[in-house]
């Protein structure tokens, strides 16, 4: 015969905030780089250091935007992070629920604990196209990021301030010192990454985590960011962005000033610190290379087209089109330079020329009507 049994079931659900340590990758659909509260905040940040290509100098200027605009850590005396992540396995407990904000409620109320501040800045930074990985130890949340510039062979770290990681510099940040200068949070990640590695340290790849744990989904919003300024950042914390500026520079271009001790008349070794300076935003600095490749070599191209660049930067059109003129005299063959003098030219509304600068790069290759195509757009449609 047929017995027919039944039972109640309990199932517990939690709001979206809600999520238990059990698996750690859960923490990743709190990271929402495409939401655009944060895509708006990341860009404000990035317009006022419009100049700025730097990785390290962008997350620099963007945690202390965090600063300015009053952010706060707030310490949770019984964190469930903490809970799941306790010294010892015995008072471990991965299924306490834990409450996380999400990146745009973090901005909106600018408070947080270290959970919420580490989900916040990855976010920002992802935004701005900056990878990060989240940096669990005991008790505790952080983070590091990319600084894209590959490691030296000899496994330079600068005093353990950088991180070696997949062949990269990574800089580890505390997020929980949000309103003191990067540096500091800097050297804090750093000295906290140091302390555990190979005792506990552990790396949460967000990325890797996003194709179990996709970033949620949050609904229209109509939060504001305020732009903060450079003066607000430099007020606030002095040469904060100077130094991350010099060590910077100091880092990209250390294996060519290592060339230039060897031999100091390495003008190739000029040109790329050069090159890697004015990259950075270094322009004043990056110029004397250049000067200096010129006077060993008057009629070197590229350390000309590259003066000239400067000049571009700075809006100091006439310099430029000097700058750009010599070089092509120097290389009449390098469609770029062309390129170059005939943005120069515009820049004055000085059509003819630039148009005659542009036919003659489009000459030399035909490719450059493809890849500057508004400019051949403008130019070649003209009188």
């Amino acid at each position: 015969t047929r017995q027919a049994y039944s039972k109640n079931a309990t199932v517990t659900i939690y709001d979206k905030h809600r999520m238990t340590w059990d698996e750690h990758e859960r923490f990743a659909s709190f990271v929402t780089p495409k939401d655009a509260p944060i895509i708006n905040f990341a860009r404000s940040v990035a317009t006022q250091f419009k100049e700025t290509k730097d990785e390290s100098q962008l997350a620099a200027a963007l945690f202390d935007s965090m600063g300015v605009m009053g952010f706060t850590y707030i310490q949770n005396p019984s964190d469930p992070y903490q809970i799941s992540l306790a010294k010892t396995a015995a008072t471990a407990k991965t299924d306490t629920v834990d409450y996380v904000q999400y990146p745009r409620e973090t901005l909106e109320r600018k408070s947080g604990d270290c959970v919420d501040m580490v989900a916040f800045y990855s976010t920002a930074l992802e935004s701005m196209g900056i990878t990060t990985l989240a940096l669990e130890v005991p008790d505790h949340l952080l983070m590091m990021f990319s600084t894209g510039i590959s490691a030296d062979a000899d496994g330079y770290t600068m005093n353990d301030m950088y991180v070696i990681h997949d062949g990269l510099l990574w800089i580890p940040v505390e997020a929980t010192v949000v309103g003191k200068p990067f540096i500091k949070a800097w050297e804090l990640g750093a000295a906290n990454y140091y302390k555990w590695k190979g005792k506990g340290l552990g790396i949460l790849d967000v990325h890797n985590a996003w194709n179990t744990f996709k970033p949620a989904t949050l609904p229209n919003s109509t939060l504001k960011s305020m732009d903060i300024t450079p003066d607000a950042i430099e007020k606030k914390f002095p040469g904060d962005f100077i130094s991350m500026l010099k060590i910077s520079s100091q880092t990209k271009t250390r294996r060519y000033l290592q060339a230039i001790q060897k031999n100091p008349g390495d003008m190739d070794a000029h040109l790329q610190m050069g090159i890697i300076l004015a990259k950075i935003g270094d322009g004043e600095e990056a110029m004397k290379y250049f000067d200096k490749v010129l006077t060993a070599e008057p009629k070197n191209a590229a350390a000309l087209n590259n003066r000239g660049n400067i000049f571009m930067l700075r809006e100091k059109y006439p310099e430029a089109q000097k700058a750009y003129l010599a070089a092509s005299q120097s290389d009449p063959k390098d469609a770029y330079v062309w390129v170059n003098l005939a943005k120069s030219y515009k820049a004055v509304n000085n059509t003819k020329k630039a148009k005659a600068a542009f036919i003659k790069a489009q000459k030399l290759d035909a490719m450059v009507k493809e890849k500057y195509k508004a400019l051949a757009l403008e130019l070649l449609n003209s009188l």
